[in-house]
């Protein structure tokens, strides 16, 4: 998946298969959240999703929570790689 910022910032954001589940029905497109506890990595694979040096890694500690106000504008940014 890829991950946008405030200021139209794309990372790659991965999840292991053993986590997936956990995950796959808690982030939604078009929702701001707030993440914490992930891991960070070297953005080193053949098939790279955005241009970006690393990639964030969710994990058994990553901690998810739905902010009330979203936080990006989606309209003023352009959604290509």
């Amino acid at each position: 998946m890829v991950w946008l910022d405030e200021d139209g910032g794309k990372i790659h954001a991965s999840v292991k298969r053993t986590f997936m589940s956990r995950f796959m029905n808690l982030l939604e497109e078009r929702i701001s959240y707030q993440i914490r506890y992930f891991g960070v990595g070297l953005n080193k694979v053949y098939f790279k999703t955005t241009q970006h040096e690393y990639v964030v890694n969710l994990n058994q500690r990553t901690d998810v929570h739905i902010l009330l106000k979203r936080m990006i504008n989606l309209s003023s940014i352009l959604l290509s790689n």
